[in-house]
């Protein structure tokens, strides 16, 4: 089922959509973690990135698994790796909901007009704080993790092949 897409191998298209969302999800929360006025905007839209950061890396790993299957393909470090990924982006979606969600009921209401309005002359409660502080930790450990991921895969990928200077 996760083996080809096209014709084509899924989990070379997957790792890109990887690290297009995932790397998107982690820069934003740490963005919105230390600029809480932009939460009440782009929380939304944040936790959805999120959410399907979460889905591609499940791809991505599920697909890699497949490549592990065929003689000659794969590699361990670079699977366990992503199982890795995978367990850390859970962990960060669920912050970003969180700070998200404690967000809107803690730092925003609603006017006389019924439209929602951020409370700025209010300090955000300490828990929130360090909720946001978490995120942040949570964030640069995916960044670094992807990092790590992406540089193993293109090593097993590419070790082989000779590029002329």
């Amino acid at each position: 089922m996760f083996g080809s897409f096209g014709g084509l191998p899924l989990h070379p298209l997957m790792v890109h959509a990887v690290v297009i969302f995932v790397m998107t999800s982690a820069v934003g929360v740490i963005a919105l973690a230390i600029r809480p006025n932009w939460r009440h905007r782009y929380g939304g839209l944040l936790v959805l990135v999120s959410l399907v950061s979460v889905a591609s890396t499940w791809l991505a790993v599920e697909s890699g698994n497949v490549l592990t299957t065929v003689p000659g393909l794969g590699s361990t470090g670079h699977a366990e790796g992503g199982t890795l990924l995978l367990v850390l982006v859970v962990p960060l979606a669920l912050l970003t909901a969180l700070m998200y969600a404690l967000d809107r009921r803690w730092m925003v209401q609603v006017n006389k007009h019924g439209d929602l309005y951020r409370v700025t002359h209010a300090r955000q409660p300490m828990s929130l704080t360090v909720i946001a502080f978490v995120a942040i930790l949570a964030a640069v450990a995916v960044i670094v993790q992807t990092g790590i991921v992406g540089h193993s895969g293109a090593e097993a990928t590419w070790s082989e092949v000779v590029v002329p200077d």
